[in-house]
């Protein structure tokens, strides 16, 4: 069995037609919507008469159905009246990723015991304070990252 080339296909017009209408569609819908929804809309489907227009979550979904009307009306406009009804649906959520922490520059013993000396030598005050809690935390998180 043999493939044929990508480039061979007779009908690739066809769907690079299909493609930008469809990206015509979705930029309409971005266009009659407000700005704070843009982030959230994710595609568009247009089957018959009928619109799908896929969000990423419940939230978003609802507040774009009150803009339903305009991009209907808009798309409309553009598509020659075709479209008789829309339909907000939304996306499974993504797979949850675990954030990974940021990695954090702990001080070396020196500076800690640098910083903890300095604030010896100051007389009582909010200085002195939070130079010694500092460096009892840095302590802390110093020993910590040695056991992990």
């Amino acid at each position: 069995m043999s493939f044929k080339n990508a480039l061979a296909l007779t009908n690739i017009p066809a769907f690079q037609l299909h493609i930008e209408r469809h990206k015509q569609i979705l930029q309409i819908i971005l266009s009659a919507s407000p700005t704070k929804l843009h982030p959230h809309i994710k595609d568009c489907v247009l089957n018959n008469h009928s619109l799908m227009v896929y969000v990423g979550s419940a939230v978003w979904a609802s507040q774009l159905r009150f803009y339903s009307k305009s991009i209907k009306d808009a798309v409309n406009t553009s598509n020659k009246g075709k479209i008789r009804q829309i339909r907000i649906r939304v996306l499974p959520p993504s797979p949850y990723k675990k954030e990974s922490k940021p990695n954090t520059n702990i001080p070396s013993q020196d500076n800690i015991a640098l910083i903890k000396s300095s604030a010896a030598a100051l007389e009582e005050s909010k200085l002195k304070t939070a130079l010694l809690h500092l460096s009892s935390t840095l302590q802390k998180q110093r020993a910590n990252k040695a056991f992990s």
